[in-house]
Formats: C-alpha cells, structure tokens, sequence
C-alpha cells in the first residue's frame, strides 16, 4: 500500500471538505460582486431620476 494522504480517509475528507469550502466561498464571492454591480446600476439610475425631478420642479416654479 502507498503512503499519501490520498489513501488516509481522514486526511482526504479534510482535504475535499477544505476544496468544497473554498469553491462555496469563490461562488459567493461571485454572486456578492454581481449584486454589488447591480446596485451601482440602481443607485444610478435613482439619482437620475431625482436630479430629473428636481429639475422639473424647478422648471414648474417659474
């Protein structure tokens, strides 16, 4: 039999849990930076809809 942590079951279970944990983190760490972009995109387009009606507002004054 070969020495290697290949054939220790626990040293092997550690090792594709380790795997398992960092690919969950590397998937979370993906979806947190689409959410972030996509608040960018509604901060944006808030801030040009409030600055529309303020303009318009202004406009009505007068």
């Amino acid at each position: 039999m070969r020495a290697g942590w290949k054939n220790d079951p626990a040293t092997r279970a550690y090792f594709e849990i380790k795997r398992a944990v960092q690919q969950h983190n590397a998937r979370c760490n993906q979806m947190h930076e689409i959410q972030l972009q996509a608040l960018d995109v509604v901060a944006a387009e808030l801030l040009k809809t409030a600055a529309d009606a303020a303009n318009r507002s202004k406009e009505t004054r007068h």
